[in-house]
């Protein structure tokens, strides 16, 4: 009894801690942000995430400070430049006469020059060496001489201010102003730094190799553009006689192709020299503005993809939801409606974040040019607008020494990142709207052009289980069902094809032949003829007597004829077989019989042998027919290269192998002329429409490359289609199984087969497009509200749990 009432205290004790850790857990988990030492938080809004919470989580601090070395790769060499004049030139003007500047600030202006070359020096280390020891050591000592240029600097304008705030009727001069500038950006770099140091440096996650890439990638790039930027100033101050910083003044000016006009070249080796250093000044500002922007898509387009991602995921859910069954152009309206509502709220984000950099840069930089040059605030706002447009009227031109280096950084900021930016938000979205229209009319006129490729998948499947029928009823028995007869079947598919074309068409380009798909009981392959054999097939001419336009067949399809003789073979032996075991069964000779059952057993097993390698056959095709659209569809780079090259080795070891007689180059051999004709015959077709259909805003070339993908999308349905077929007999499947395994529902067909196909007087096939705006908003309308709504009722539920647990 002791013992029993002892375990009893010792569970109930267990259960009592595994309570409290639970409701601990969960009180941590309400209140994320309690301390450990029983500081309690307030508890009434603790629990909700509000935004400020959001703005000011740790992982968004860390996410920041691991691109911080980015904007200290971008403003480095900036400060550099800034430091030359600022050490050269003289500080203040006294009574309208330039001042000698006191020992200590030529001093520490000398030092502070030799600390930003050395910060910069290993800011370029930092990021070129790949070594775990240079990195660390680098990160750390660019800091710190960062940090010391920028107490240097600061030091230097304060001894500056105490020497010289007593002298009568002085001024500053561009010298000051560089100093001033320079320390304002050694400032933000030590920051920055700073930042990363403490709050990515040495994660894995935030301290990445692809971040010190980019940044080599800026630094690099950035400080041959200062260099080249540095030689031109000079250059040009001694041939022209200007000041340094004036030197710098013009050459921005010549760079961002702004113009004024107050400074220019008056002697002959300036007017010559114009030309090398602007070429070479925007050339590498062009390449400087694409990385930097480049850098800035790629990471927006980065969460973009996750917010796709999830709103896609939404989208299909809840259009699930709503119409559980849809047809194929349903679907495609559906898709259609999801991409242009991604691309119009991804444009209207840039324009949002474009129109607010704008502002933001026009009312800084009005502030600072109306207190520098006394402008009104209005010509001012004017001012930084024709700046940003890099119009240059001149008739607002900076005069002062401040308003000079002010313009520099401010036209070095604002011209090449935000205008360039704004700019291409504004273009893209203009081309959007101007090419939504012609994707319309588009997909209205290859709906008519060629009806067939917008055929169900199930139109592909139900052809070759009719063609592949016999096969399937002697694998598995007569007692099986066609799968055609379960739903639609293919005669009903037969009707919908245009008059005239009884043939046929494996919906790849292929026609099928009419004539019935088995031949003494053997199962015959829905064959490859062209556009003779076509007409010969019409006119009741003999399948041996019919000539491919496209040439002799291919040692690949003559290998696959050679199979499926075999296959005619085995099944005419067939009725043979059962006919003596009937024989034999008379006369009640069993072991004759059984002998028979074995060599039917055999033949049996010979028959899906062959049909496994019309599988292998059908996956090479499909395999070609991927591949060749995935590389006529990817551009040029690393992804490209490595797929052509893998298809380049393969054919060469194929050749080493078995020579050019091998069925897999036979294949894509295949592939690459059936590309070329599916070409032509678009080429053609299109050609024949010109007239017919000149007003629509497609182009011709556009629409040419349509039809030739549609061509080979629908290639590829088919063999897929064929693949799917010949596998679910291999597998024995019915019912259920076998629609599962083929992908496709009986209950979708009624309304599937309800397409309207003709043909027209050039007798091709014709059909009735339809407009993909009208039938998503019909089909689709008020999806998107639907999840906001759904959405907003999940977040009031969370916060009144939440609330409720308080």
């Amino acid at each position: 009894m002791g013992m029993g009432r002892r375990h009893a205290v010792e569970k109930r004790k267990r259960n009592s801690k595994k309570q409290r850790d639970a409701e601990s857990g969960a009180e941590q988990a309400v209140h994320p942000t309690e301390n450990k030492g029983g500081e309690e938080d307030d508890r009434d809004v603790g629990h909700l995430k509000t935004w400020p919470r959001y703005l000011i989580r740790r992982s968004h601090i860390r996410s920041i400070a691991k691109y911080c070395p980015l904007v200290s790769a971008i403003l480095a060499p900036l400060s550099t430049l800034m430091d030359i004049p600022a050490l050269s030139q003289h500080w203040y003007i006294r009574d309208g006469v330039a001042q000698p500047d006191f020992k200590t600030s030529i001093v520490l202006s000398a030092i502070g020059l030799a600390l930003n070359v050395i910060a910069n020096v290993l800011l370029v280390v930092r990021f070129s060496s790949k070594a775990p020891f240079w990195v660390n050591h680098s990160t750390k000592w660019s800091l710190l001489f960062w940090i010391l240029k920028t107490v240097v600097a600061v030091a230097n304008l304060i001894t500056f201010g105490i020497l010289s705030r007593n002298q009568p009727a002085y001024s500053y001069s561009e010298g000051f102003w560089c100093a001033v500038v320079s320390v304002i950006v050694a400032g933000i770099i030590s920051i920055t730094l700073t930042l990363h140091y403490f709050e990515a440096f040495g994660s894995d996650k935030h301290d990445t190799s692809d971040v010190r890439a980019e940044g080599k990638k800026f630094i690099l790039s950035v400080q041959l553009f200062m260099a080249i930027l540095s030689i031109q100033s000079l250059v040009f101050c001694k041939i022209e006689n200007w000041t340094y910083a004036d030197g710098i003044y013009f050459s921005v000016q010549t760079a961002l192709t702004i113009g004024y006009g107050d400074y220019h070249p008056l002697t002959t080796a300036g007017k010559v020299l114009v030309f090398p250093f602007s070429v070479l000044t925007i050339s590498q500002l062009g390449n400087e503005i694409a990385l930097i922007i480049g850098f800035i898509s790629s990471r927006a387009d980065e969460r973009r993809n996750k917010w796709r991602r999830r709103y896609e995921g939404a989208m299909h859910r809840e259009a699930t939801a709503v119409r559980p069954r849809a047809s194929l152009t349903e679907e495609m309206a559906l898709i259609h409606q999801i991409n242009a509502r991604e691309e119009t709220m991804n444009q209207l984000y840039d324009l949002l974040w474009s129109v607010l950099a704008l502002i933001v840069f026009w009312v800084i930089g009005a502030t600072a040019f109306s207190q520098i040059e006394g402008w009104a605030y209005g010509d001012a706002v004017y001012v930084c607008i024709i700046l940003s447009l890099t119009i240059g009227f001149g008739d607002f031109t900076p005069a002062t020494a401040g308003g000079k280096i002010v313009f520099i950084v401010y036209a070095l900021m604002a011209v090449p990142i935000v205008t360039s930016f704004a700019v291409q938000t504004i273009t893209g979205m203009l081309s959007t709207y101007s090419e939504r229209g012609s994707a319309r009319e588009a997909f209205i006129a290859e709906q008519k052009r060629t009806p067939e490729a917008f055929a169900p998948h199930s139109d592909f499947v139900l052809r070759y289980h009719e063609s592949y029928g016999d096969t399937r009823k002697r694998l598995m028995g007569p007692q099986v069902d066609h799968p055609a007869d379960q739903g639609e079947t293919a005669e009903s598919i037969a009707e919908r094809r245009p008059k005239g074309d009884e043939s046929g068409d494996d919906q790849d380009g292929y026609p099928v032949s009419s004539e019935k798909p088995f031949e003494d009981g053997v199962e015959s392959e829905p064959t490859v003829v062209g556009e003779d054999e076509r007409r010969q097939s019409r006119s009741g001419r003999n399948e041996k007597e019919e000539t491919p336009d496209d040439g002799p067949a291919t040692p690949g399809e003559k290998e696959i004829e050679e199979d499926f003789k075999r296959v005619k073979e085995v099944m005419k032996e067939k009725p043979a077989a059962r006919g003596e075991q009937e024989a034999q069964s008379t006369t009640n000779d069993h072991e004759d019989c059984g002998e028979d059952t074995g060599e039917m057993e055999k033949n049996e097993r010979q028959l899906e042998v062959d049909m496994l390698k019309q599988l292998l056959q059908r996956t090479i095709r499909l395999e070609a027919e991927a591949r060749q659209m995935l590389l006529d569809s990817m551009e040029q780079g690393v992804a490209r290269t490595l797929l052509l090259a893998d298809r380049n080795v393969q054919i060469r070891d194929v050749r080493a192998l078995r020579g050019d007689h091998a069925n897999v180059l036979a294949m894509w051999e295949g592939e690459s002329h059936q590309a070329e004709h599916d070409q032509e015959k678009a080429n053609a077709v299109i050609d024949a429409d010109q007239v017919k259909n000149s007003g629509q805003a497609t182009s011709q070339e556009q629409s040419k490359e349509q039809l030739d993908m549609l061509g080979r999308v629908r290639r590829y349905r088919n063999t897929f289609a064929e693949i799917l077929v010949i596998g679910s007999i291999l597998q024995k499947l019915e019912g259920e199984e076998l629609n599962e395994f083929e992908r496709w529902r009986e209950e979708e067909d009624t309304e599937l087969g309800e397409r309207d196909i003709r043909v027209g007087q050039d007798g091709r096939p014709q059909g009735e497009g339809e407009d993909l705006d009208k039938l998503a908003e019909e089909k689709w309308g008020g999806l998107t509200g639907r999840i906001f709504q759904r959405h907003k009722r999940k977040i009031v539920e969370k916060d009144l749990g939440d609330l409720a647990k308080v």
